[in-house]
């Protein structure tokens, strides 16, 4: 039997799907919210706050389970992996944030104007603060302030305690993967996994036939994917402004950090007025897409891997799409022949912003296809569990999946 440990995501919603039909009965689903609001599957999962009886009485025998599943490694599920036995075999589900925003790595993450703003937004653009930074970025110094202080270790301390327990990572990208056991020399092993098929993120895949995009789509930039201060707007925003932009730009903030968003709606609307079109509502999966495919360039200026399902969805809508040299899934999208470009490449001086051509479309059709269809994610999602839990019986029921 396999546990997962979630909270209310619709990313829970496809993963049940994959391994119910993978494996059928074989996984308990336990998320932590007592009224989960996202999750339609909720005929099949325990809710209950980590607070509770019910949520503990499902995790005080983790040694008892094949492999504990964790959907990102937040803060309750840290505590849990941190007080387990070391029998419990534990498989990180690393979606992004859960890895990147350690100490160690937090800094290479923003842009110097974001830096900025965010130094401006946290006080933090002092002499002293900056010191205080430092040093609570030191293990020397951070582990007994903290104990001193608090009486417990501090939160990146046991971040950082509970990923080098993980016996398996299952990355967004593999990428992800190398770079997180490169910086803190993991012995994890990598697992495939992937959240969501074309199927699902365009649920009239099968039958929908959204003209490829080769009419010249500039009016409309999707720049980013939340109000994460990753996302690195204001670079963008900046150029947009200095090459007199005339288009739309809709800039979704439905989630992420609050100050942040704020100060960016305020800028966005400084620098482009009426053609900054911010999102801060969540919508429906449907008209989310819809917005999405209106757009025929899309700007993601992260330095870490983040927001794959809009590039995906938008490699297949025709998008031209121009991403971060600095992030790994330029490189991922590279290495896989898909058809992106660097944000090096706009420049106020040439038409950056033209149509992909026929041969290019197809190619990242061809990509999304090869990688993300329904075939391929539940290929993944059978191997992630034939790994974890080599059982001949529970292997044979695998066998039987239809191809």
């Amino acid at each position: 039997m396999i546990l997962h440990l979630a909270d209310d995501s619709i990313f829970l919603d496809y993963a049940i799907d994959q391994f119910e039909e993978v494996a059928p009965g074989f996984s308990i689903y336990l998320v932590n919210s007592k009224s989960p609001k996202r999750i339609r599957n909720v005929e099949k999962i325990i809710a209950a706050e980590s607070n509770s009886t019910q949520y503990k009485d499902v995790i005080k025998n983790l040694s008892h389970y094949d492999a504990v599943i964790l959907h990102a490694l937040t803060y309750d599920k840290i505590k849990i992996v941190n007080k387990a036995n070391s029998d419990v075999k534990f498989v990180w589900m690393f979606w992004g944030a859960d890895g990147y925003y350690i100490n160690k790595i937090i800094p290479i993450l923003f842009s110097k104007n974001t830096q900025s703003l965010l130094d401006s937004v946290n006080n933090n653009s002092s002499f002293s603060s900056k010191i205080k930074k430092f040093l609570h970025s030191k293990d020397v110094f951070s582990i007994p302030y903290s104990l001193v202080r608090k009486g417990v270790l501090p939160a990146d301390f046991k971040r950082r305690m509970a990923i080098k327990r993980m016996d398996y990572c299952a990355p967004v990208i593999e990428d992800d993967y190398y770079f997180i056991k490169r910086v803190m020399k993991l012995k994890c092993t990598l697992l495939p996994f992937s959240y969501v098929s074309i199927e699902t993120l365009i649920p009239d895949f099968n039958t929908q036939t959204h003209p490829l995009k080769l009419e010249d789509d500039s009016v409309k930039i999707l720049l980013g994917n939340s109000a994460d201060p990753s996302n690195n707007h204001l670079d963008i925003l900046y150029l947009l402004k200095n090459m007199n932009f005339e288009g739309e730009v809709i800039c979704p903030l439905s989630y992420g950090n609050a100050d942040y968003r704020d100060h960016l709606l305020k800028i966005g609307t400084d620098l482009l007025g009426t053609k900054f079109k911010p999102i801060t509502d969540f919508l429906p999966l449907e008209k989310y897409q819809s917005l999405i495919s209106s757009c025929g360039i899309v700007i993601m200026n992260h330095y870490r891997q983040q927001a794959m399902g809009n590039i995906v969805s938008s490699l297949w809508y025709g998008s031209k799409i121009f991403l971060n040299e600095k992030n790994p899934v330029y490189a991922f999208l590279k290495r896989k022949n898909a058809v992106v470009f660097s944000i090096s490449n706009i420049s106020v001086q040439s038409p950056s912003f033209t149509a992909l051509d026929y041969k290019e479309i197809e190619l990242n059709r061809n990509f999304v296809i090869n990688n993300y269809s329904k075939e391929n994610v539940l290929a993944k999602t059978k191997s992630l569990i034939n790994t974890i839990r080599m059982d001949p019986q529970f292997s044979s029921s695998l066998s039987n999946i239809s191809k």
